[in-house]
């Protein structure tokens, strides 16, 4: 998250046995000082800074909304304020090293395939909206998660419609707060930005883009809907192609600030 990159650092011992992302942490940025006794290492931002770049990348903040939305609590994601002076010490931290920034607006997770608007959840499990809203008691705003899309799939396949479990619907309320507070974010992200003079790239404006419209890539039109192609099976990673057409509007903002020539990924391949 954007706190962790700003102040969690590692600790020993290198295993935390019930802590993955300590144990993460430790592995990633405290070596090899954690194994020559070092009590603990540099934060993200430490070790980022230590490393003397002339340009930086910040994706940061999609962790914390995404984990706000699988748990359907939208009160979990970090206030604007705190958030944007978090973004800013980053953001600051590194231009005053002369270093070039680009930062990324932060995806609503409603735009992706983890959470299917009813339409989008009955393409894929090939059913009417009007049947699963009848079926299933959703409402408009409603979203399917992944594992509700699954379970309608198994009751399709066993000829049965039943109320579905914990965890397979974010109710419509939720979700907008959801989306409500990742705006407020994203505002704080394009106002660091524009403070210290880093570049933006809209990550959220393309997640929002190939919801409504899906996206070239090849030959192919990917969707965001599930087994649409841009995402993973978790729904809400993007897979290798959607990771390349990523990459590729960066390097394509690369090259028209920095008048450089950076090739484009083949997306067919």
């Amino acid at each position: 998250t954007l706190a962790d990159a700003v102040a969690r650092r590692p600790a020993a011992p290198l295993i935390h046995a019930a802590d993955a992302l300590q144990t993460a942490i430790n592995f990633i940025l405290g070596m090899p000082g954690l194994l020559h006794g070092a009590a603990a290492g540099p934060t993200q931002l430490e070790y980022a800074l230590e490393r003397k770049p002339t340009l930086a990348i910040i994706a940061l903040g999609y962790a914390e909304v995404l984990e706000a939305a699988t748990s359907a609590s939208a009160e979990s994601i970090p206030d604007a304020a705190t958030f944007r002076a978090n973004y800013a010490r980053i953001v600051g931290s590194l231009r005053e090293t002369g270093c070039e920034v680009i930062v990324t607006t932060i995806p609503d997770p409603m735009d992706t395939a983890h959470f299917s608007t009813c339409a989008a959840a009955a393409r894929v499990v090939k059913l009417t909206p009007g049947a699963l809203e009848r079926d299933y008691g959703l409402a408009n705003g409603d979203r399917v998660t992944i594992d509700g899309l699954t379970e309608i799939g198994y009751q399709l396949m066993g000829g049965r419609a039943e109320p579905l479990p914990a965890g397979s619907i974010l109710r419509g309320a939720v979700a907008a707060e959801i989306s409500s507070r990742v705006r407020s974010l994203d505002e704080a992200v394009t106002s660091v930005a524009t403070e210290y003079g880093a570049s933006v790239y809209d990550l959220g404006g393309l997640f929002r883009r190939i919801r409504k419209q899906g996206i070239a890539a090849g030959s192919r039109t990917l969707t965001a809907d599930f087994l649409g192609g841009f995402y993973s099976l978790n729904g809400y990673y993007p897979g290798k192609t959607g990771q390349a057409l990523i990459a590729n509007e960066l390097l394509e903002l690369i090259n028209r600030t920095y008048e450089t020539a950076f090739e484009p990924i083949d997306i067919s391949a």
